[in-house]
């Protein structure tokens, strides 16, 4: 069978269940290419892997192909009553970054920094506050305010979060009267959160990501359990929730070690 006419089949799929044009985007990214060299499906293990690793790229772009190929491919191999050709190449490895997120300290003075400005106020401490993504944050529209919940649409499909009071009563404020709380881009976004992570000297890297990661290691610590934390985030699964679980747990074990009232007694022994 042809490859477009499956991946078109795939895709319409997606739209149906929710997935943002951007995350198509992706999609159509990673998997044209893979059409244009080989126009019929199925395609074997062997010809999936050589397409991955013989072309010079990164870990990164082979780990990024190789998952989103994995998706349609499983999904083609269904509907084919054939079987997955992804289950036997070889998955790239990628070493992954330590996760960055702001101490109660870096907390304190990016609030500071941005009181300034009701709008750049409102675009970071909601994203602080509830830990959606940038897709996410600009599919807000004024009809689904509410004074704790707040209804956003994004790479996980629409969902419920929710969202402090004051926060909401900030969205509020600073919206139009009708259409999306923010008419801006991404790389507005993307822009005004690194001016602010810059201004308090905030290291490494500078994206909005960074107050997702903060909002979830938080969380965490405060008692919020991990299926509440996966849901408000909109994991698909909880792996990725565990890995902030594991890093609120060293810092937890580490801040102990280095506060107990014996540790300076048990090191000298």
């Amino acid at each position: 069978m042809k490859s477009a006419d499956l991946y078109q089949r795939f895709i319409a799929r997606k739209r149906v269940s929710g997935l943002s044009e951007r995350t198509v985007e992706a999609y159509n990214y990673a998997i044209q290419p893979f059409i244009e060299v080989y126009p019929e499906f199925p395609v074997s293990s062997e010809n999936i892997e050589s397409f991955i690793y013989q072309n010079q790229w990164s870990q990164q772009k082979r780990a990024f192909v190789h998952r989103h190929l994995g998706a349609f491919c499983r999904w083609a191999a269904r509907q084919l009553k054939q079987d997955n050709p992804m289950l036997d190449v070889l998955k790239p490895r990628v070493k992954l970054e330590p996760i960055r997120y702001l101490n109660k300290e870096e907390i304190g003075k990016l609030y500071a920094a941005v009181s300034c400005n009701k709008k750049h106020q409102a675009i970071i401490l909601t994203l602080l506050d509830t830990g959606i993504r940038v897709g996410e944050l600009l599919s807000i529209k004024i009809c689904n305010l509410d004074n704790d919940i707040l209804q956003v649409n994004g790479k996980s499909g629409p969902r419920v979060v929710a969202i402090s009071p004051a926060i909401s009563q900030l969205l509020k404020a600073i919206a139009p009267s009708t259409g999306y709380v923010f008419n801006v881009d991404r790389h507005t976004i993307y822009r005004i959160t690194s001016y602010y992570l810059t201004l308090i000297g905030f290291e490494g890297k500078k994206g909005p990501h960074i107050f997702r990661h903060t909002f979830a290691i938080h969380a965490l610590r405060n008692g919020m359990d991990i299926i509440s934390v996966s849901k408000t985030m909109g994991h698909k699964t909880i792996v990725m929730t565990e890995q902030y679980l594991r890093l609120a747990q060293k810092d937890i074990t580490e801040t102990h070690s280095k506060f107990s009232p014996l540790s300076t007694i048990l090191e000298v022994r």
